[in-house]
């Protein structure tokens, strides 16, 4: 029922803010749908094939549905302090994320992501040169406590040389796994206990936990 009641939620708040996602998934649904029937005749076996199409039909739905979703969340917080922030945390895979370890007085942000690729700064502002300063002064600090575990960065944008915020969550899982799931933790909490002053968080997508909503999960 629980999970039942997040569809729902979801579904409502991405049907407010795109209204044809129900067309999108009613003709994804019954287009799948129909090949599956079409090779059930085709092949005289209808009903094993008319049964499996039902449930792909359904899965294809929710496919339509969770990207809609994610545009959604995207466009709510795209051009908000702390989106990048907003976006790792939901990432799934073992991922450990700590918000804003760095920061300037122009609220340029830095977040530490520790995962399967190592140790990943992720670095995010109004201005790309001056926020790859700040990862490389964070870059030294972490290497020297992770020993032979690599510390990469990625500085988020529209420029050269930097990933959109959309590809964000692909890119990092795309990166080369360095670093086994078992010492993922113990390096994050390793990591975290260097300490570092933290910004005041802006209103967004960092509000209070600094977490999404969940309910637009």
């Amino acid at each position: 029922m629980e999970r039942i009641k997040n569809l729902w939620t979801m579904f409502t708040l991405t049907h407010q803010n795109n209204p044809k996602v129900v067309w999108w998934m009613a003709l994804a649904a019954l287009g799948t749908l129909a090949v599956f029937i079409i090779t059930g005749i085709l092949t005289t076996h209808i009903w094993p094939w008319a049964i499996t199409g039902v449930l792909m039909a359904g899965l294809v739905a929710m496919i339509i549905l969770g990207r809609s979703a994610t545009k959604v969340q995207m466009d709510a917080i795209r051009d908000q302090k702390g989106a990048a922030a907003a976006i790792l945390q939901t990432m799934r895979g073992g991922w450990q994320v700590a918000p804003g370890v760095a920061f300037n007085r122009r609220q340029d942000m830095v977040h530490l992501c520790v995962g399967r690729p190592g140790v990943v700064l992720v670095g995010e502002g109004d201005s790309a040169s001056r926020v790859r300063q700040l990862l490389n002064q964070e870059q030294r600090h972490y290497q020297r406590s992770a020993g032979s575990v690599p510390v990469q960065t990625v500085v988020v944008g529209t420029g050269p040389n930097t990933v959109k915020l959309d590809d964000l969550s692909l890119h990092l899982t795309k990166m080369d796994r360095t670093i086994k799931t078992g010492e993922i933790g113990p390096l994050f909490r390793k990591l975290t206990a260097l300490g570092s002053s933290k910004p005041p968080m802006p209103k967004g997508p960092l509000g209070g936990s600094g977490r999404v909503p969940r309910k637009m999960r």
